[in-house]
């Protein structure tokens, strides 16, 4: 059930709140991340009772939202370590923008 990943989502939405409050704008990616991975768990907790509705079931979402979280940590992590609090130069670039 969806009570192992709680203590996960209670630390990615405190982490976003601490990352909103350091560094702005910089923090609203870790803030995505949260949001995704509380979707992709509303998926997997709901998962038996949407699955008759689908033919294809629901469980494929839970592991590409999963993965969609994984991949907005990982570039919120990279775009933020040895940053200094307040630059926000990476900010207005979209998630996984090489431009």
């Amino acid at each position: 059930g969806y009570l192992f990943y709680l203590p996960a989502l209670g630390v990615l939405w405190t982490a976003a709140f601490y990352a909103m409050l350091t560094r702005g704008r910089q923090g609203l990616i870790f803030a995505a991340a949260a949001m995704v991975f509380s979707l992709a768990l509303w998926i997997r907790t709901y998962d038996l009772v949407l699955c008759p509705s689908l033919s294809v079931g629901t469980h494929f979402l839970w592991h590409l939202l999963s993965a969609a979280t994984a991949y907005i940590l990982f570039v919120a992590l990279a775009r933020t370590v040895n940053r200094p609090v307040g630059d926000e130069t990476e900010v207005t670039r979209g998630v996984g923008s090489t431009s």
